[in-house]
C-alpha cells in the first residue's frame, strides 16, 4: 500500500556473496548447490570446476547497492506512479475529478489506522466511508488497484536489478568478442558473461528487500503519525514483518528463478553464447513480463483481497478489522496465499535446477562425442 505513503528513510546492508546467497537459500527453504556432475563421465569433472569461477556470484557493493537504491529512489518512483495511477483509475471509474479526489482524501486517513480514525471521525463520516465502499466501483477499483497500481509496478522495480545486469554483461561480452586483439581481462569478460540462477535471485530478492524495508518505514510513520498504542505499533510491526517481506521476497525470488530459466532456454534455442546478444528490446520486454507475470498476479490479488476485507468493514484503503474473527479469517488468508507462494517457489527452483542439470548433461554428451 505504498501508494499512500509519504516518507522514505534509509538503510543498507552490506553482506558478502556467500553470506547473501546462504541467506536466500535459507529463506526461502532451496537448494543452492549446483547440480550434481553426470556420473556417465568422470573426465567431466575437471570441466565443471575449471568453469565454475566464471559465475559470479554478484559483489556486495553491487547487492548492498540494489537494496540502497530500489529501497529509496525506486520506492519513489512507484510511489509517484501509484499516485498517478490511483487518481487515474478514481477519475474514470466515478466520473470526474471531484469523487477522485474524496476517495484519495479518505485512503490517506486509513493510513493513520484505526485508533487516529476512532479519534477524528463523526458518526456521519463513518456512514458516508462505509457508503462509499459499498459502491460496485469501488470493489472494481480494489481489483484494478492490487494488479496496476500494486502489483506491475513493484514487480518490475524488484526485476529490473538482474535485468540491467544480465544485459551490461551481454553488452561487455559482445564488445570483448568483437575485438580482434582483446585487451586483459576482456577474454574473461566474453566467458563469464552469463548469469547463473542463484544470481537471478540474488539480486530480485535483495531489490524486494529494500523495498519491502523502506514501505515498512513508511507505514510505522503513518501508524505513529496517527497517534496509535504501542500495542498497536507491535502488532503492525509483526505484521509487516511475517507478511508483506515475506511477501515481497518469495514474489522477487519468483520472478528471479523464471527470469533465470527463461534466459538459460532463450540461450540454448540461440546456439549457446550468441544467444545473448540475438532478440532485441521488444523480446527484452517479453521476457520481464514473463518473467514477473505470476509474481504480478499473486501480488495483485493478495493486496486486492486485503483491501476488500478492509472494505468490508467500512473503510477504503487498508484499516485492520476491529472485530477479531474478521482479523483471524484475514490471517488465515495470508498464511494460506503466503505458503502456496512459498510451494511456487520451491517447485520452480527444482525444476530449474533439474533442467539446467539436463542441459549440462546433454551438452558434455555432445562435446563427448
Amino acid at each position: 500500500m505504498s501508494a499512500f505513503l509519504g516518507l522514505v528513510g534509509h538503510r543498507l546492508a552490506n553482506l558478502p556473496p556467500a553470506l547473501t546467497a546462504s541467506c536466500t537459500s535459507l529463506a526461502l527453504g532451496l537448494t543452492t548447490a549446483a547440480p550434481p556432475p553426470s556420473p556417465s563421465s568422470s573426465s567431466q569433472k575437471p570441466q565443471a570446476s575449471a568453469q565454475a569461477p566464471t559465475q559470479p556470484r554478484g559483489r556486495p557493493s553491487s547487492i548492498a547497492g540494489t537494496m540502497l537504491f530500489m529501497g529509496t529512489l525506486g520506492s519513489t518512483g512507484v510511489i509517484l506512479f501509484q499516485l498517478l495511477s490511483v487518481r487515474a483509475m478514481l477519475t474514470l471509474l466515478f466520473g470526474g475529478a471531484e469523487p477522485a479526489k474524496v476517495y484519495v482524501r479518505e485512503f490517506l486517513r486509513s493510513a493513520g489506522g484505526r485508533a487516529h480514525l476512532d479519534a477524528t471521525l463523526s458518526a456521519a463520516e463513518v456512514q458516508t466511508r462505509a457508503d462509499m465502499t459499498r459502491d460496485w466501483r469501488y470493489g472494481l477499483f480494489c481489483a484494478l488497484f492490487g494488479v496496476v497500481s500494486a502489483g506491475v509496478p513493484e514487480e518490475i522495480l524488484k526485476y529490473l536489478p538482474a535485468a540491467t545486469v544480465r544485459w551490461w554483461r551481454a553488452r561487455k561480452a559482445a564488445k570483448a568478442e568483437t575485438k580482434s586483439t582483446p585487451r586483459k581481462g576482456e577474454a574473461e569478460t566474453a566467458a563469464s558473461g552469463e548469469m547463473s540462477p542463484l544470481e537471478f535471485v540474488n539480486y530480485t530478492v535483495a531489490a524486494g528487500i529494500g523495498f519491502a524495508i523502506f514501505e515498512n518505514i513508511g507505514v510505522i510513520y503513518g501508524s505513529l503519525s496517527g497517534g496509535n498504542s504501542a500495542a498497536e505499533l507491535l502488532l503492525l510491526l509483526a505484521e509487516r514483518t511475517i507478511s508483506a517481506l515475506p511477501g515481497h521476497v518469495l514474489c522477487a525470488a519468483l520472478s528471479g528463478i523464471r527470469g533465470a530459466s527463461i534466459y538459460r532456454r532463450r540461450r540454448s534455442a540461440d546456439d549457446g553464447a550468441a544467444g545473448k546478444r540475438k532478440g532485441g528490446f521488444v523480446s527484452g520486454i517479453v521476457d520481464t513480463l514473463s518473467a514477473i507475470l505470476p509474481s504480478v498476479l499473486f501480488h495483485g490479488v493478495f493486496d486486492s483481497a486485503l483491501l476488500g476485507l478492509s472494505a468490508l468493514c467500512g473503510h477504503p484503503g487498508w484499516v485492520r478489522p476491529a472485530d477479531p474473527w474478521v482479523q483471524a479469517g484475514g490471517y488465515g488468508m495470508v498464511v494460506v496465499m503466503q505458503g502456496s507462494l512459498a510451494l511456487m517457489v520451491r517447485a520452480a527452483w527444482r525444476e530449474e535446477a533439474r533442467e539446467q542439470a539436463l542441459e549440462e548433461r546433454t551438452a558434455g554428451k555432445k562435446k563427448a562425442v
